[in-house]
């Protein structure tokens, strides 16, 4: 009895197994597309910001990119 109660678990987690791989493969790629497109909305955005400011006159590119990524590094280091 023992022998046909391990086969039952040992079919039962094999198969639980492969139907967690399975939703698992239909389920990485639409996240992957969500996280490709917030990193391309963020992309835009700091490029959309620093265009901005690279049209200022007499602003030189190392004082806008202090400006502009210094916030957003201190936010970064802060969350660490």
């Amino acid at each position: 009895m023992d022998t046909n109660c391990n086969r039952f678990f040992f079919a039962f987690f094999a198969g639980y197994y492969y139907f967690v791989d399975k939703i698992e493969d239909s389920i990485r790629p639409r996240y992957m597309e969500t996280v490709e497109e917030s990193l391309n909305d963020t992309a835009y955005l700091l490029v959309s910001l620093l265009e901005s400011e690279l049209f200022q006159k007499n602003v030189s590119l190392e004082k806008t990119s202090e400006r502009v990524f210094s916030p957003i590094l201190r936010i970064s280091k802060e969350k660490n």
